[in-house]
């Protein structure tokens, strides 16, 4: 038997049987009952598997900026015994001092994996102080000389002295010492284009990426003084022996921190080392320095 009223006033709901709005029973006692059957609606959930795009994988772009001082050191090597004498005096000559480089780069982030590629200028300084020394010998002849003894020759009146003498030859030896000195800040500045891959492990806010990579460059600006190769008391311009290109790796840890989505700031510290020869394949001398320093910037979340 159905309750009469058991779903009345319930507007979300559709009619059943046939009397869309009625339903009949009969009674034991043949009487007949009216009453009104409604079926509630109930949401219908179907699982299905839809595919987005999974933020692990997406590539992110970024632009960064930075900026470091560079702390350099030479190291020449010979191509020949011959001008060891040559390379001593050139180290002796030539002091490292603070260059720097700054540098822009697009950062394209996939999973944890990061490759940056972008443009820098890096200067190079040395401070050139060569001191050259040059003696100059003057000498001279002198005959000295000596009385050894005396005698007399007497002719009639006339009385006539005879010496005997010795000559000594003497040679003066008078020596002229004459200073050069230079000076001058040796500069060279690369236009180079950093390409560096890494992997980043993150923690809250805060990420550690190691980074390898390879710096390709060009030599825009070089400027002073080498010791002359034939003539050790004179200097020339540097210039006229430094290659036109450059060629290093590099090594560092980025250290950075999060400001916000869109912000991010990082120091990192680095180790280069030159592969190519700065100087050309001309001259005695080989240089493929090293350098060490620390970036600090920002990165721009797009």
């Amino acid at each position: 038997m159905i309750s009469p009223g058991v779903f009345s006033n319930v507007s979300d709901a559709i009619y059943c049987f046939n009397n869309p709005s009625k339903d009949t029973i009969r009674a034991s006692n043949d009487s007949v009952i009216y009453d009104t059957v409604y079926v509630k609606k109930e949401p219908v959930y179907v699982s299905k598997e839809i595919k987005v795009d999974d933020p692990a994988s997406i590539v992110y772009l970024s632009l960064g900026f930075y900026a470091s001082p560079l702390f350099s050191a030479n190291n020449y090597s010979v191509k020949s015994e011959t001008y060891e004498l040559y390379k001593l005096k050139l180290r002796d000559a030539v002091s490292e001092r603070t260059g720097f480089t700054l540098g822009a780069y697009a950062l394209f982030f996939n999973r944890k994996f990061r490759t940056e590629i972008g443009f820098a200028i890096t200067r190079i300084n040395d401070d050139f102080f060569y001191t050259a020394k040059q003696t100059l010998i003057d000498s001279s002849l002198t005959i000295i000389t000596d009385t050894l003894d005396v005698y007399y020759i007497v002719s009639g009146t006339d009385t006539s002295a005879v010496y005997i003498t010795e000559n000594r030859q003497f040679t003066l030896i008078d020596t002229l010492q004459k200073k050069y000195e230079y000076e001058q800040k040796n500069t060279i500045t690369n236009f180079e284009i950093p390409v560096l891959f890494g992997y980043e492990l993150n923690y809250k806010k805060f990420a550690i990426t190691p980074k390898i990579g390879a710096i390709p460059g060009f030599v825009i600006q070089k400027n002073g003084l080498i010791i002359d190769v034939n003539d050790t008391l004179q200097t020339s311009p540097i210039q006229t022996y430094l290659s036109n290109f450059s060629f290093s790796i590099l090594a560092s840890f980025n250290f950075s921190y999060d400001v916000n989505t869109r912000l991010r700031i990082f120091a990192e510290p680095f180790y280069r080392k030159w592969l190519l020869n700065t100087f050309s394949n001309s001259f005695i001398l080989k240089n493929r320095p090293s350098a060490f320093g620390i970036k600090t910037g920002v990165v721009y979340n797009f």
